[in-house]
């Protein structure tokens, strides 16, 4: 679970995409109805008995106290479902006892299209230079695409095991090749893969699945940022943005390229 939210507090839904109700809501009620069926990343439970869908978190919605989200669903007493004015939200990140990711409704489809291992080189910028982070650690395949999804960009793509690359579109010299070549394992998951030396793996997150954001051509309904928002929701813990790219070869993961 995200938090409790005050909902309405600036006169704005904290997610403000799609909403329903029902006498028996739950939390499986509420996430088929906003995941499964409709694509959104966030969901989120209200009043006992509401159901509020999102492709994002409203940037002004404040987070309060856990437990004045306390109201049982009126389907499932064991579930707490908001309260006048509160609202469970649900989405990006795990919790112990509520799993609950679009990544794990669909693990990479039909939101997220992989395209394939693409070249990177010394001779040009980065093959996705808009927004560049890289994690000692945390760098998954996962974690990258919520952190860029949230930051407005359609492209992401991992290299080198640790790096995460967000962007519009690809630079024009970088060229398709092998996935063999993709094949350094993530520095948060060792069971993905995270591009190689030289070599990004790139994905596009399907913004038509997404109701409200315009489709594909519209990138969502919110433009990249010089300030990264998913901080906010702790999307981008365990980053360090790269501020440039010497012209040295890269020898190894995390080598060869600046962090500040």
């Amino acid at each position: 679970m995200l938090g409790c939210y005050d909902d309405l507090s600036n006169g704005w839904r904290t997610l403000a995409d799609d909403r329903t109700t029902d006498d028996g809501m739950t939390l499986e009620m509420c996430k088929t109805h906003c995941v499964d069926d409709n694509g959104y990343p966030f969901f989120g439970v209200e009043y006992g008995e509401e159901c509020h869908c999102g492709w994002r978190v409203d940037e002004d919605a404040t987070r309060v106290g856990d437990t004045q989200c306390g109201m049982p669903c009126n389907g499932d007493a064991s579930q707490t479902c908001g309260d006048d004015r509160r609202l469970n939200v649900y989405g990006v990140e795990d919790t112990p006892d509520y799993r609950l990711t679009a990544f794990e409704v669909n693990p990479l489809g039909p939101n997220i299209v992989y395209q394939g291992c693409y070249t990177d080189d010394d001779e040009y910028e980065w093959a996705l230079s808009e927004r560049i982070v890289w994690s000692d650690g945390e760098q998954s395949v996962r974690k990258c695409a919520w952190y860029c999804f949230y930051e407005g960009f359609n492209l992401f793509g991992a290299e080198e095991g640790g790096y995460c690359m967000c962007g519009t579109s690809l630079h024009q010299d970088s060229i398709q090749t092998a996935d063999s070549e993709c094949d350094m394992p993530c520095t948060g998951d060792g069971s993905e893969k995270c591009g190689g030396p030289y070599r990004l793996s790139l994905y596009e997150w399907n913004w038509s699945n997404y109701r409200g954001s315009g489709g594909s051509a519209a990138r969502g309904a919110v433009a990249p940022s010089s300030a990264p928002r998913g901080a906010k929701l702790g999307i981008g813990a365990g980053f360090t943005v790269v501020t440039e790219k010497p012209p040295s070869a890269r020898g190894s993961a995390g080598k060869g390229r600046s962090v500040e």
